[in-house]
């Protein structure tokens, strides 16, 4: 027993105790195997039952089922390898490399409608395409070459416009294996052990029946009905028999995100590609290239595929987030339990590495998430801040919110009311953005700034720049500003957002937004502002003379006093906020909003000296009290 399975005994234990009791519930199942994995290794593969109903041979980890449409994730990865060689581009019609193929159509122009069908919407069933070839399909089992097989196809007809709806289509894998064969000019089994098998040590693997039936061999059945074993025609839909340790290999190998050791096999674009719902591109699940994604276990997304026909049922699942997968293959489809069975592995899976985490692990994945988050839409918060406190992930809104977040795994987090915060990590599994599942209206949030970032550039030019703007806001003044913070030019607008130097006086912030800087004056996302010496004595002045007080400056006090914070420090800022409310009290809302948000980006001495300040002007309010009670 190696190391892995030494770590995972008592997950063993518990799937294979599940897997009895699942067949003995089911008393017409005659066999199963099953295998789990992670991206370097099989953890442990088993055998249960027997390879038919004579109940004299044993299924073992190395017996060969038909896989039946698992097979297509199959020939999708091989097509993406031969992709990222060059050797076939994603998007490019079957025709350009199968001049003779043709279907027939009553949709639109039959020449216009082929050329649209690409690889892409042959793997990801929007071809629209019909399930069966006419020749060599799962109504007919006389015999026929795979070339006679893929020949019928263009006797057939289309059932949809080319890539107007989403259905289920094995002739389109099969078309797409045939042309995989013509491009290196090889059958489509030297194709798969090329580009697939021979890289993954896969040896066992065979679309060839007779060549199975030499090996350790499960015959399908459907209750006490015995399917006769006969040659599958869909060869790339669903026509490889193959054992479940080999088909482990086969999900690490997705895992590890298309690398064999330090190769990198697929292209990281084109595996994306494959994880992505080709069809209604918004939903959250949906039909890649090769597999699917239906649902969550522990609110970590499951990949996969399943396959079922000639009497075996097939199902491989695996969740990239826990780094974990497994088949589970059996030679009975009546009420068959692989699914349960796999997915009962994967629950189990998850449970056992939370138990086997290092404990001390877990403030130092929590840690890495701190930061501020910038959203990029009206409708969302503009800046969040996460903080690590009390062993857990709490999140703080500008308006002094503060929200204890729920681990669901590494990266996904619940909040009380079921929000849910999923954190995108780089290939340093450090973050870059947070996607927030809010009901009325989900948005992105990217990092803006984090504890961990090292001190920046600090280019000398900056100081040119650096100071308050002036700029018209509906007709009323308002004000933003330029500053250095931690060897960072930042602007000062709202919140405090980091500048991401683009090129020449080209600067973004992390949601997008441009700003443009020139001598004296900046444009930031349509706002153009000028450059002034602030002087905060004239614009006290300016508001005491002015008729109309609060309402026509309320946004400008808002921003200054963030702005006079950061560049002029506390005690000009409570000097400016004493003058301000001696003039109209109304202002202590500016206020107050500006103390909650000095809390909730963690400047706790700092807001309670200010909030304290304010109680002198505002005894009784309510607000103060709460945060100054937060902050203790």
């Amino acid at each position: 027993m190696n190391k892995s399975q030494n770590e995972y005994t008592k997950l063993i234990e518990e799937i294979t105790n599940f897997i009895i009791e699942s067949l003995h519930k089911r008393e017409d199942t005659i066999g199963l195997s099953i295998a789990i994995v992670d991206d370097k290794e099989i953890i442990w593969a088993e055998g249960f039952g027997f390879t038919d109903n004579t109940r004299e041979e044993q299924v073992t980890a190395k017996t060969l089922f038909s896989t039946q449409s698992m097979g297509k994730c199959f020939t999708a990865t091989a097509f993406m390898i031969m992709a990222s060689k060059g050797l076939v581009n994603l998007d490019d019609p079957i025709q350009k490399y199968y001049p003779k193929f043709k279907i027939n159509t009553i949709f639109g122009d039959p020449k216009e409608e082929i050329a649209k069908i690409t690889f892409r919407r042959v793997l990801s069933h929007t071809a629209g395409f019909t399930h069966e070839a006419l020749v060599g399909n799962n109504y007919d089992y006389s015999p026929c070459t795979f070339e006679e097989h893929i020949q019928s196809i263009s006797k057939g007809w289309l059932k949809s416009l080319v890539g107007s709806e989403l259905s289920y289509s094995n002739l389109g894998y099969d078309l797409t294996g045939f042309v995989m064969g013509l491009i290196k000019n090889k059958s489509y089994q030297e194709v798969m052990d090329e580009e697939l098998f021979k890289p993954l040590k896969i040896t066992g693997a065979t679309y060839d029946v007779v060549e199975a039936q030499k090996k350790s061999f499960a015959k399908g059945y459907e209750g006490d009905y015995a399917y006769p074993v006969v040659p599958i025609p869909m060869l790339c839909a669903g026509g490889l028999f193959i054992s479940a340790l080999e088909v482990g290999k086969i999900i690490s190998f997705h895992l590890n995100k298309g690398k064999i050791g330090n190769k990198q096999y697929i292209n990281p674009d084109l595996f994306e590609e494959m994880y992505n719902p080709q069809f209604n591109e918004t939903k959250e699940f949906g039909y890649g290239l090769g597999l699917y994604s239906t649902e969550k276990i522990y609110n970590a997304k499951v990949y996969g595929h399943a396959g079922g026909g000639y009497g075996f049922q097939t199902n491989m699942m695996w969740i990239p987030e826990y780094n974990i997968g497994v088949v589970v293959l059996s030679n009975n489809m009546k009420e068959s339990c692989v699914r349960s069975i796999a997915r009962k592995a994967l629950e189990l899976m998850i449970v056992n590495n939370e138990k086997i985490e290092s404990k001390s692990n877990v403030p130092k994945l929590l840690k890495r998430l701190v930061g501020t988050y910038c959203s990029n839409g009206n409708l969302a918060p503009q800046l969040l801040r996460f903080s690590y406190e009390e062993k857990n992930l709490f999140l703080y809104l500008m308006n002094g919110t503060r929200i204890e977040l729920k681990s669901q795994n590494q990266t996904e987090f619940l909040s009380k009311n079921g929000i849910r915060f999923l954190f995108e990590l780089n290939d340093e599994k450090l973050p870059i953005a947070v996607n927030v599942d809010d009901p009325v209206f989900p948005y992105k949030a990217k990092l803006n700034d984090s504890p961990m970032d090292e001190y920046g550039p600090n280019q000398p030019v900056w100081q040119n720049y650096t100071g308050i703007y002036q700029f018209e806001d509906e007709s009323r003044p308002n004000y933003l500003a330029l500053t250095v913070i931690n060897g960072y030019l930042y602007l000062i607008f709202r919140d405090n957002l980091k500048l991401l130097y683009h090129q020449n006086n080209l600067y973004f912030t992390v949601d997008g937004e441009a700003l443009i800087l020139k001598e004296g004056e900046l444009n930031y996302k349509g706002i153009s502002a000028t450059k002034i010496d602030f002087k905060m004595i004239q614009f006290v002045k300016e508001i005491s003379q002015n008729e109309i007080k609060f309402d026509f400056y309320y946004m400008a006090v808002s921003n200054l006093v963030r702005i006079l914070h950061n560049l002029r420090g506390l005690k000009q800022t409570l000097d400016f906020m004493e003058k301000i409310i001696l003039i109209d009290k109304k202002f202590i809302n500016n206020f107050v909003s500006f103390g909650k948000q000095l809390y909730a980006i963690g400047e706790l001495q700092n807001a309670k000296i200010y909030l304290i300040k304010l109680l002198e002007f505002d005894s009784e309010n309510t607000e103060i009290k709460e945060i100054l009670e937060l902050i203790k």
